[in-house]
């Protein structure tokens, strides 16, 4: 396999490429002026020191304590204190996954070159990096700000050789790892350890890692609708380019253009026996919830275009404090360290994938009722047989949409004081990318329910409506989970598709 090789630069990293490298592996490496850049911030720093400037966390205490004065002698002894006062986290660790994209994120930020540390400690960084090695973290302990400092001084800790750390697939102790790969444990110097712990790496790391699979199952939302539509006969109409021109939202125009890639639907507008209920002899349209499908799921589809670049500026950023201006040869205090960007994106992703989670919950319910010649619960058997289909998958994905929608709720808008009253202001972004990685593991499990309602209804779907998109869709779902026209256990099938939902796109299959 081709192994990703990636320059960090003054180009924005994508955040396609944030989750491949955080998921699947590859190779950082740096570029060279940005490397120079890193030496000239250094240099500016110790320019300052010599010249008897106070700079903050490095002849200051931290925080509520920045009237405390030390010398520069002191250098080490502070900033490993930093790192272990700050040990503090609780609660389960965050995954190898997410520990690797939040060690990625803090490469990302330190790499800027204005950080004012050694670009040795970088190149360190990289090359355990690029070996695997992530530090294990407690999920808990960070309101945003002064950034992620309790659960990124276990990132500190393993660079020094203490604490934890993942490497081949075991959690062993910092020293061992260090150890296996003939690294010395890091002495911190200056400001390095503080340019560690005082950014957004936690919540940008796991914010972006989410913001990646939501992408990636959205389309996914698109071929459900596709599945659902094309099984209950319904027309084409609803999801013509007209209608989401004149709409104007371009999520609506891409969501309801997929669906037509993916299905051959009635090109009847009205009267086709499947495509609508008649009640009362008069002609009713279908449902919202096939019916609507783009204006609602276009949604999720606007929001990830919105906020995907908020992450990659935060990503991109240099996020410490203070920072180094080669040019001005000057140190700015300041609070680049603030999370409030980060928490709005993953407060805004929250609303939008529960209310497209929602969609697929009511277009399954639909799929189970019996309606448009399908069979109830898209259950058959002879007579008298106990035939119960997937009825229960209905009411697990009611149960995914109801705590996906549990998880919604802002969490931006929730600051509180701390630390003394210094960090007065917080931005909460933490919780917030928490929040939304646990959604989308809902968000996961329901698009793999969804996909098996929709392929069994198709498959079950007279007139059947032949298209080769959907015929493609329905071979990948029925090699994970097979046809269940009786009563069958799907639990371990259905992980097993929502396992691979985690890597494969819809596009992947077309390939």
């Amino acid at each position: 396999m081709k192994i990703l090789i990636q320059t960090i630069d003054d180009k924005f990293l994508d955040l396609e490429t944030f989750w491949q490298l955080s998921k699947g592996g590859g190779i950082v490496q740096w570029d060279s002026e940005l490397r120079a850049r890193g030496e000239e911030s250094r240099q500016v720093l110790r320019s300052l020191l010599d010249q008897n400037f106070h700079l903050y966390g490095i002849t200051t205490g931290f925080g509520q304590q920045a009237d405390l004065r030390f010398s520069f002698g002191q250098e080490s002894l502070l900033q490993a204190a930093l790192v272990d006062f700050h040990g503090a986290g609780v609660g389960p660790v965050l995954s190898y996954e997410a520990s690797r994209a939040i060690f990625l994120a803090r490469i990302m930020s330190v790499s800027r070159g204005f950080s004012g540390i050694r670009p040795a400690l970088v190149d360190f960084m990289m090359r355990l990096f690029n070996a695997g090695v992530a530090p294990v973290i407690p999920e808990l302990g960070s309101v945003g700000a002064s950034g992620d400092l309790t659960p990124l001084s276990y990132l500190a800790a393993l660079l020094s050789g203490q604490r934890e750390g993942w490497y081949q697939g075991r959690r062993l102790p910092a020293a061992e790892v260090l150890g296996e790969l003939k690294e010395e444990p890091w002495t911190w110097q200056g400001k390095e350890a503080l340019a560690i712990l005082n950014g957004t790496g936690v919540m940008t790391g796991i914010a972006s890692l989410a913001w990646a699979e939501v992408s990636h199952l959205a389309d996914w939302v698109d071929a459900i609708t596709a599945l659902g539509a094309s099984a209950l006969g319904l027309p084409e109409e609803p999801y013509l380019p007209f209608l989401h021109q004149v709409k104007g939202h371009p999520g609506n125009q891409a969501s309801a253009r997929r669906i037509l890639e993916l299905a051959k639907l009635s090109t009847i507008p009205i009267g086709h026996p499947s495509a609508y209920e008649t009640q009362e002899g008069r002609v009713m349209q279908p449902r919202y919830s096939f019916r609507c499908a783009p204006q609602v799921h276009g949604v999720l589809h606007d929001t990830l275009g919105f906020t995907g670049p908020v992450l990659i500026r935060e990503l991109n950023s240099a996020n410490d404090n203070p920072l180094f201006a080669p040019e001005e040869h000057r140190a700015f205090h300041g609070g680049n360290f603030m999370g409030n960007h980060v928490a709005a994106a993953a407060d805004y992703l929250r609303i939008a994938v529960a209310t497209s989670l929602n969609l697929v919950d009511r277009q399954v319910q639909l799929l189970l009722e019996g309606k448009g010649g399908l069979p109830t619960n898209l259950a058959l058997g002879e007579a008298g047989d106990p035939a119960f289909g997937l009825k229960a998958l209905g009411i697990t994905t009611s149960a995914l949409a109801a705590e996906a929608q549990h998880l919604a709720a802002p969490v931006s808008v929730l600051s509180r004081p701390t630390e003394g009253g210094n960090q007065d202001v917080v931005s909460m972004g933490t919780i917030s990318a928490r929040t939304l990685a646990r959604q989308v593991g809902l968000f996961r499990y329901a698009v793999a329910h969804g996909l098996v309602v929709g392929a069994q209804a198709w498959e079950l779907s007279t007139p059947h409506q032949e298209s080769k998109p959907l015929e493609k869709i329905h071979a990948w779902v029925r090699e994970r989970v097979p046809l269940s026209p009786k009563n069958a256990s799907l639990g371990k099938p259905l992980e097993d598709l929502a396992k691979d939902l985690e890597t494969t796109k819809l596009a992947d299959i077309f390939r």
